[in-house]
């Protein structure tokens, strides 16, 4: 009529020799049971939450830029030594070179957030209607496109945006129709693949904001 159990609990202690698959009493591998629970497209179970696809970030890494070949050096002539020129006295200085410090570089211009304030974002969001997303998911979405150098898999953007991919589909129409003016190819979904492109360069063009290949 018990219901208890001793039982050994360590990866490094066996009751017989050491074998692949064996780790030993109730470790978590040898008692955790992955489950999941599957249902038809349309179905949501009460109390339940679709849960976002879970992958290791570093299945969706950047493109790594293709290095330029390098150009064989070119040995240059070797003039002859000859006297150093004689140190010319001038008017001193303010500074020295030592404390003139290089000028900082000015800080990148925010893309994002020129396009959500642009007038011509503002006459395509009001052309999308009910299905216009809020800024907030659609500076979500564009920040991990861009992150990602504007392409990432269906299921790498879900994640990122902490979606069930299976709704991933009615957002993406609705961001195509915000986005793409005139049937410009700036979002492109690529079904066959399972990856959404997004041309930054002809939305910049398109939406005359600041950045590579933009106006202001």
């Amino acid at each position: 009529g018990s219901n208890t159990v001793v039982c050994l609990w360590g990866e490094s202690t066996r009751y017989g020799g050491r074998k692949n698959g064996y780790h030993g009493g109730l470790s978590p591998q040898e008692v955790t049971v992955p489950l999941a629970v599957m249902v038809p497209v349309g179905l949501n179970l009460p109390g339940w939450t679709p849960a976002p696809p879970a992958q290791p970030e570093w299945w969706e890494l950047p493109p790594i830029p293709k290095s330029k070949e390098a150009k064989p050096a070119v040995a240059r002539p070797v003039r002859p030594a000859g006297r150093k020129p004689t140190a010319q006295v001038g008017q001193p200085q303010l500074f020295e070179e030592s404390e003139l410090l290089p000028a900082p570089a000015p800080a990148a211009s925010d893309w994002i957030s020129a396009l959500l304030s642009g007038t011509i974002y503002a006459s395509q969001r009001q052309l999308a209607a009910r299905v216009a997303l809020p800024d907030e998911k659609m500076r979500a979405l564009l920040t991990a496109l861009s992150e990602r150098g504007g392409k990432l898999s269906r299921a790498a953007l879900a994640q990122r945006l902490s979606l069930p991919e299976i709704r991933l589909g009615g957002m993406l129409s609705a961001v195509r129709r915000m986005l793409n003016v005139d049937q410009a190819p700036v979002l492109i979904i690529d079904e066959a693949a399972g990856t959404v492109e997004l041309n930054i360069a002809l939305l910049h063009q398109q939406f005359r904001v600041g950045g590579p290949g933009g106006q202001r």
